[in-house]
């Protein structure tokens, strides 16, 4: 502290770096916090300090993760609220400045954090858990080089994308959306082992049982501060689809809004899941309260997840309050489930209720989306150009059939319109949020498959969260 008084910002600093080898263990710890308070002028000596992590005491190294939290903090929280705004491209003057700020960290930090995270796939789990602890102590220094490893990752080894993925959130640059895309992606394989978010445990795991009436595939998460995550599967199964392909509306009568139109596949899923969904969450919440509970998925598991947050926050007479504080729904790619209607048949109203009742209960919920995703905009009131453009990319195919077939080319013509027309009643419950489109997107065309995977919505996130060039990382 006398240093720091007496001295610029980047003397001090280079003072309490030299006072790190000091003889005396007490000097060592001060030595290290008093930087950390120092902030950014700190930054060069960021691998004098991460040193001490690979060998120094407890004490020592306690001070040493004191300090790069205190230093990274302001910088990793301005870029985890930069995701919540509402705006597809990322890079406001205080966001570049925080990612300035952590690049200058990371600088110093990367070969310790490449060191570290090389320990998240050992098969001891005590390796691993040291591992984390020390990508832990060094937070936001670390975030560079772990935003590296999760872009260049890639889908083909699972194992070492979920630690990718797990790295990264051990530095504490991790926003609710992007922790929920990860368990998006989590949820087609899941395991205790391969959780991609370091601090949560599993609490119960559903696996479909089709012959028992079971086909929904998701796990409930348990972290700390009261949060629990609900994650949902996508399509992956014929049953999967079948699901996705009921699109006749279900009419849900509820008390004092009237008539809600809902998807009849998702629906159904919803009320016959709805029971377990709930008791697993009371068994949740029997043990440990259940401040926040997000439920999250991308595709049909993100329809899944906002099906049973509906299923959930309509008011029933006969059900119990849900024991929880908080709900939201993060959804990645999802098509909307709920139609319209009209004001005659009271459902436009009832929607509206649906909306009101939603910002009431989960005000946090947000449906992200690339503007090219087709599947997202299929049930929309953009059903109509989703289907002329994959008609005309089938020209030839769909002429020959017509020439060929002309009774059965009418009646599958009808068949599509009314399924477009149903679909373009489908209406967004929750505020959509678009991302930046995919570097690798055909942007001659309006929409493109191709960016739908959930892999290309958590790198979009990730790019969103730190907007640095593409070449930096």
């Amino acid at each position: 502290g006398a240093v720091g008084r007496a001295l610029d910002p980047q003397a001090a600093a280079a003072a309490l770096a030299a006072a790190l080898g000091d003889a005396h263990e007490t000097v060592r710890a001060a030595s290290a916090r008093s930087l950390g308070s120092l902030g950014q002028a700190a930054a060069p000596h960021a691998a004098e300090l991460a040193a001490w992590l690979r060998g120094g005491s407890g004490a020592v190294r306690a001070a040493v993760r004191d300090a790069f939290r205190m230093a990274t903090a302001p910088s990793v929280a301005a870029l985890a609220a930069s995701v919540e705004e509402d705006a597809p491209q990322a890079g406001g003057p205080r966001q570049l400045d925080a990612a300035r700020a952590l690049d200058t960290w990371g600088a110093g930090a990367a070969a310790y954090a490449r060191h570290f995270a090389a320990g998240l796939r050992a098969g001891d789990p005590d390796v691993r858990r040291s591992a984390e602890d020390a990508l832990r102590a060094l937070a936001g220094a670390a975030a560079p080089q772990m935003l590296r490893d999760l872009l260049r990752a890639g889908t083909q080894d699972f194992a070492a994308r979920m630690a990718a993925l797990r790295g990264l959130s051990c530095t504490g640059l991790l926003p609710i959306d992007l922790a929920c895309s990860f368990l998006a992606e989590w949820i087609y394989n899941p395991s205790r082992e391969a959780i991609p978010v370091v601090g949560l445990e599993l609490v119960r795991l559903q696996r479909p049982q089709e012959h028992l009436g079971q086909h929904l595939q998701w796990a409930l998460l348990r972290g700390p501060r009261g949060r629990h995550f609900l994650t949902f599967r996508g399509s992956e199964t014929a049953i999967d689809w079948f699901e996705n392909s009921f699109v006749a509306l279900r009419e849900v009568e509820v008390p004092r809004w009237g008539p809600l139109l809902i998807h009849g596949g998702y629906w159904s899923s919803a009320e016959g899941e709805g029971p377990r969904l709930r008791a697993a969450i009371a068994s949740a919440a029997a043990e440990r309260p259940i401040d926040t509970l997000t439920l999250c998925g991308g595709s049909k598991g993100g329809a899944n997840a906002l099906a049973a947050l509906v299923w959930l926050a309509l008011p029933r007479q006969d059900a119990e309050a849900l024991p929880c504080g908080e709900l939201s729904a993060v959804t990645f790619g999802a098509p909307n489930i709920v139609s319209r209607g009209s004001e005659e048949h009271g459902s436009s109203g009832a929607l509206q209720q649906l909306r009101a009742r939603l910002r009431e209960v989960a005000p946090r919920s947000r449906s992200w989306a690339f503007a090219e995703d087709p599947v997202a905009a299929i049930a929309s009131r953009r059903s109509s150009k989703v289907v002329s453009q994959y008609m005309r990319s089938a020209g030839p195919y769909v002429q020959l059939f017509a020439w060929l077939r002309p009774q059965a080319f009418r009646r599958a013509n009808r068949y599509i319109e009314e399924v477009v027309d149903l679909a373009s009643t489908f209406e967004p419950v929750i505020p959509d949020r678009y991302l930046a489109s995919p570097p690798a997107s055909q942007a001659q065309r309006e929409f493109d498959a191709s960016v739908h995977p959930q892999v290309n919505y958590t790198e979009a996130l990730t790019r969103r969260l730190y907007p640095v060039p593409q070449s930096a990382l």
